[in-house]
């Protein structure tokens, strides 16, 4: 059994996929962060008995999962979709997403991350989740420390 995890990273352009991930391999949070063109990895170091690194690979800005070389997305033992729920445009096809998703990877559970959960507001973000209760997004700010660790946790439980 590998002790490396793929995780890839899918989301709109501004959608936070890079602050989010900095912020999980331990950098400050950036607040104009250039839009990522191509592929980005990163790489994660943990403490856990079954897997010694996490390593995402950030995908280009496009979004789409159509638009993404499918070599991309071998070999990885999670996917992470991001957008943002401060822009509407970033997951008004979340769905449609999703379905793709899981005929593309169909072996894995993949994660939908509601990220700027701090910009709309309690009550706005409760609504908004609400609406795509069936893929339980995780509602997440890279602004607050607090919910990287919820976050490293869900990922975590994720590719066990």
């Amino acid at each position: 059994m590998s002790k490396v995890k793929k995780i890839v990273v899918l989301g709109s352009i501004g959608s936070g996929k890079s602050s989010l991930l900095k912020k999980l391999i331990g950098h400050p949070f950036l607040r104009d962060e250039a839009p990522t063109m191509g592929l980005r990895v990163y790489s994660l170091p943990v403490n856990d008995p079954a897997i010694d690194k996490l390593v995402f690979w950030e995908l280009t800005s496009a979004g789409k999962l159509d638009s993404q070389p499918i070599d991309y997305l071998k070999g990885a033992h999670a996917a992470i979709y991001i957008f943002d729920l401060s822009r509407p445009s970033t997951y008004v096809d979340l769905m449609d997403e999703s379905r793709m998703l899981a005929e593309m990877l169909p072996d894995i559970k993949p994660l939908f991350i509601a990220n700027k959960a701090d910009l709309v507001g309690t009550v706005q973000t409760t609504k908004l989740l609400d609406q795509f209760d069936k893929l339980q997004p995780i509602p997440y700010s890279a602004k607050n420390d607090e919910s990287v660790e919820v976050l490293l946790n869900h990922i975590l439980s994720t590719v066990k």
